[in-house]
């Protein structure tokens, strides 16, 4: 028999309305459990500042170029998460250390198939520790 393990993921989808949280438990090929899920919107200021990024964004050519307008955009899309996890860590009545393993999507901003590149903004390590 597999080990079960819980699972932690967020996404934030093109529309910017906000993100998505959800537990699980899995043994790797089934779902074994739905724990606690959580939906935090973006607030308008918030929204404001992706949108500034996604028009910033036309200009990179790598996936990890930086515009000041993205890096503002990246701290906020980073800040929101990380209250979304503690928020939903507390709620659910779970610690860190219960989490075995983190799906954190970020933000796309930019995403050109023909050249291979996608840019996200979000800080994994900064929001998930």
């Amino acid at each position: 028999m597999s080990q079960v393990r819980r699972a932690l993921g967020m996404m934030s989808g093109t529309s910017m309305d906000g993100i998505d949280l959800a537990v699980i438990e899995t043994d790797g090929k089934s779902l074994i459990k739905v724990g606690t899920t959580a939906f935090r919107p973006y607030e308008e200021d918030e929204r404001d500042l992706i949108r500034k990024a996604l028009v910033e964004a036309r200009r990179v050519t790598l996936r990890s170029e930086r515009t000041p307008g993205m890096y503002a955009a990246e701290e906020a899309v980073t800040r929101v998460h990380a209250f979304l996890v503690k928020t939903a860590l507390h709620d659910a009545g779970l610690a860190a250390g219960d989490i075995d393993v983190i799906g954190f999507h970020g933000q796309i901003i930019f995403h050109v198939p023909d050249w291979h590149l996608t840019v996200q903004l979000g800080d994994a390590r900064a929001c998930c520790k």
